[in-house]
């Protein structure tokens, strides 16, 4: 697949089998650094069995026909990952079906976003979500990431979830409606 244009000095393109390693390596370390950030009784488990419970995770989503992980590169470097999505795009479009005229098709899940810190508050994250925010139907499984404050509290991302969206993280484990 060839790479999306931009006027970004980066360009997206579909992810390839070399990226699964560092997909994986940083989903799973993003996520325990943000579970840190949170409450034990949020989180509700720690250790050998938030990895066990990642890794498990992982490979249920990204075994999933269904979903896709879209990468954002520098043009001119296409092997070095400045930040990833991965998601389950929706059906846009409605369908006839047998009950009173109409079906809609799965809303979108929103797996996980990823963009590396020096790439951050440049776009990288608004380029891979693409359409995505402006949607209503959106699920996503992983809480907010949450940032370090001067005098040590701990914030809101500065790319907050979009009006609409919903906090679902059992699509992680089935394929959500």
């Amino acid at each position: 697949m060839s790479a999306a244009p931009s006027i970004l000095p980066f360009v997206l393109r579909a992810a390839e089998a070399g990226d699964d390693a560092f997909v994986r390596k940083w989903w799973r370390r993003s996520e325990r650094e943000n579970v840190a950030t949170y409450p034990p009784s949020v989180v509700g488990f720690e250790g050998d069995r938030f990895k066990t419970f990642h890794n498990a995770m992982m490979d249920v989503v990204l075994a999933r026909a269904s979903t896709r992980t879209l990468v954002a590169c520098p043009a001119d470097n296409p092997e070095t990952i400045l930040g990833y999505l991965v998601h389950r795009p929706g059906l846009a479009v409605q369908f006839r079906g047998p009950r009173n005229g109409l079906e809609i098709g799965p809303a979108p899940v929103a797996y996980f976003l990823y963009v590396r810190p020096e790439m951050r508050k440049m776009g990288t994250a608004r380029l891979l979500l693409g359409d995505l925010p402006r949607r209503r139907d959106v699920l996503y499984i992983s809480r907010p990431a949450r940032e370090r404050r001067t005098g040590g509290a701990w914030e809101p991302s500065r790319l907050p979830v979009p009006p609409g969206w919903t906090y679902c993280p059992r699509a992680a484990w089935v394929e959500a409606p």
